[in-house]
Protein backbone atom coordinates (compact mmCIF):
# COMPACT_ATOMS: atom_id res chain seq x y z
CA UNK A 1 0.00 0.00 0.00
CA UNK A 2 2.43 2.43 -1.51
CA UNK A 3 0.20 4.92 -3.55
CA UNK A 4 -3.21 7.18 -2.42
CA UNK A 5 -5.05 4.78 -4.69
CA UNK A 6 -4.40 1.73 -2.95
CA UNK A 7 -4.58 3.51 0.40
CA UNK A 8 -8.48 4.82 -0.36
CA UNK A 9 -9.51 1.30 -1.38
CA UNK A 10 -8.09 0.20 2.14
CA UNK A 11 -9.57 3.23 4.15
CA UNK A 12 -13.22 3.41 1.89
CA UNK A 13 -13.80 -0.67 2.87
CA UNK A 14 -12.96 -0.02 6.60
CA UNK A 15 -15.08 3.02 6.38
CA UNK A 16 -17.56 0.80 4.67
CA UNK A 17 -17.53 -2.21 7.46
CA UNK A 18 -17.62 0.57 10.21
CA UNK A 19 -20.84 1.62 9.33
CA UNK A 20 -21.92 -1.75 8.65
CA UNK A 21 -20.60 -2.82 12.35
CA UNK A 22 -22.82 0.95 13.39
CA UNK A 23 -25.82 0.17 11.42
CA UNK A 24 -26.43 -3.55 13.35
CA UNK A 25 -25.72 -1.45 16.26
CA UNK A 26 -28.43 0.68 16.05
CA UNK A 27 -30.76 -2.02 15.01
CA UNK A 28 -30.46 -3.29 18.47
CA UNK A 29 -31.52 -0.07 20.23
CA UNK A 30 -34.74 -0.64 21.98
CA UNK A 31 -37.30 2.09 21.16
CA UNK A 32 -38.23 4.40 24.11
CA UNK A 33 -41.71 5.35 24.86
CA UNK A 34 -42.80 9.14 24.25
CA UNK A 35 -40.01 10.07 21.29
CA UNK A 36 -41.20 11.43 17.94
CA UNK A 37 -38.23 9.87 16.93
CA UNK A 38 -36.95 5.15 17.81
CA UNK A 39 -33.91 6.16 19.63
CA UNK A 40 -32.14 3.91 16.58
CA UNK A 41 -32.72 6.61 14.54
CA UNK A 42 -30.24 9.08 14.43
CA UNK A 43 -27.31 6.20 14.65
CA UNK A 44 -28.88 4.30 11.89
CA UNK A 45 -28.45 7.20 9.63
CA UNK A 46 -24.88 7.80 10.61
CA UNK A 47 -24.18 4.28 10.22
CA UNK A 48 -25.80 3.96 6.61
CA UNK A 49 -24.46 7.31 5.77
CA UNK A 50 -20.93 6.14 7.06
CA UNK A 51 -20.85 3.02 4.68
CA UNK A 52 -22.19 4.54 2.07
CA UNK A 53 -19.53 7.17 2.39
CA UNK A 54 -16.91 4.35 2.34
CA UNK A 55 -18.23 2.40 -0.49
CA UNK A 56 -18.07 5.63 -2.43
CA UNK A 57 -14.63 6.28 -1.74
CA UNK A 58 -13.88 2.77 -2.90
CA UNK A 59 -15.70 3.23 -6.33
CA UNK A 60 -13.81 6.76 -6.52
CA UNK A 61 -10.59 5.29 -6.13
CA UNK A 62 -11.41 2.60 -8.36
CA UNK A 63 -12.39 4.51 -11.04
CA UNK A 64 -9.40 6.93 -10.91
CA UNK A 65 -7.32 7.55 -14.14
CA UNK A 66 -5.05 9.69 -13.32
CA UNK A 67 -1.30 9.39 -12.44
CA UNK A 68 -0.56 6.75 -8.89
CA UNK A 69 0.17 8.97 -6.61
CA UNK A 70 2.96 7.61 -3.76
CA UNK A 71 2.08 7.84 -0.13
CA UNK A 72 4.79 7.57 2.46
CA UNK A 73 2.79 5.64 5.24
CA UNK A 74 3.30 5.52 8.23
CA UNK A 75 4.82 8.73 8.85
CA UNK A 76 5.27 9.96 11.52
CA UNK A 77 3.10 12.51 11.71
CA UNK A 78 0.21 10.88 10.38
CA UNK A 79 0.55 8.32 13.35
CA UNK A 80 0.55 11.55 15.72
CA UNK A 81 -2.36 12.67 14.13
CA UNK A 82 -4.32 9.71 14.39
CA UNK A 83 -2.93 9.42 17.76
CA UNK A 84 -4.17 13.11 19.03
CA UNK A 85 -7.69 12.25 17.05
CA UNK A 86 -8.35 9.08 18.72
CA UNK A 87 -7.48 10.91 22.57
CA UNK A 88 -9.65 14.05 21.24
CA UNK A 89 -12.69 11.26 20.98
CA UNK A 90 -11.81 9.73 24.01
CA UNK A 91 -12.16 12.80 25.75
CA UNK A 92 -15.18 14.45 23.46
CA UNK A 93 -17.20 10.69 24.24
CA UNK A 94 -15.88 11.38 27.94
CA UNK A 95 -17.76 14.57 28.03
CA UNK A 96 -20.68 14.55 26.08
CA UNK A 97 -23.15 13.92 29.91
CA UNK A 98 -21.27 16.88 31.47
CA UNK A 99 -21.32 19.56 28.38
CA UNK A 100 -24.06 17.91 26.99
CA UNK A 101 -24.19 16.72 23.19
CA UNK A 102 -24.09 20.09 21.45
CA UNK A 103 -21.09 22.14 23.21
CA UNK A 104 -18.88 18.84 23.77
CA UNK A 105 -18.89 18.97 19.78
CA UNK A 106 -18.46 22.40 19.09
CA UNK A 107 -15.16 21.82 21.20
CA UNK A 108 -13.88 19.11 19.80
CA UNK A 109 -14.21 20.27 16.12
CA UNK A 110 -13.21 23.84 16.85
CA UNK A 111 -9.71 22.02 18.32
CA UNK A 112 -10.04 19.18 16.05
CA UNK A 113 -9.91 21.38 12.67
CA UNK A 114 -7.12 23.35 13.21
CA UNK A 115 -5.07 20.52 14.58
CA UNK A 116 -5.53 18.87 11.49
CA UNK A 117 -4.19 21.47 9.11
CA UNK A 118 -7.67 24.16 8.61
CA UNK A 119 -7.44 27.60 10.51
CA UNK A 120 -8.70 28.76 13.40
CA UNK A 121 -11.45 30.33 12.31
CA UNK A 122 -12.79 27.38 10.05
CA UNK A 123 -12.40 25.13 13.11
CA UNK A 124 -14.54 27.79 14.95
CA UNK A 125 -17.31 28.30 12.22
CA UNK A 126 -17.31 24.58 11.59
CA UNK A 127 -17.44 24.05 15.67
CA UNK A 128 -20.57 26.61 16.05
CA UNK A 129 -22.18 25.32 12.67
CA UNK A 130 -22.01 21.97 14.57
CA UNK A 131 -23.40 22.83 17.91
CA UNK A 132 -26.40 24.87 16.33
CA UNK A 133 -27.28 21.47 13.84
CA UNK A 134 -27.16 19.60 16.84
CA UNK A 135 -29.14 21.74 19.30
CA UNK A 136 -31.58 22.18 16.30
CA UNK A 137 -32.06 18.48 15.58
CA UNK A 138 -32.29 17.45 19.24
CA UNK A 139 -34.66 20.62 19.86
CA UNK A 140 -37.12 19.83 17.03
CA UNK A 141 -37.20 16.06 16.76
CA UNK A 142 -37.52 15.39 20.54
CA UNK A 143 -34.58 13.36 20.32
CA UNK A 144 -33.30 12.56 23.68
CA UNK A 145 -29.16 13.45 23.85
CA UNK A 146 -27.68 15.07 26.74
CA UNK A 147 -28.16 18.84 26.48
CA UNK A 148 -25.48 19.54 29.79
CA UNK A 149 -24.56 22.79 30.53
CA UNK A 150 -27.63 24.09 27.86
CA UNK A 151 -30.19 22.53 30.27
CA UNK A 152 -33.27 20.42 29.18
Amino acid sequence: MRTLRSADIVSGIFICLLGVAVTIAAMNIPALMGERLPSKALPLLCGVLTAIGGVLLVVRAINYKGEEIPVDWPAADGWRHIIVTLVALVVYIAVINLLGLPVASMVFVAVLVPYLGMSVLAGILSGLGTAVFIYLMIHYLSLSFPLGVLGS
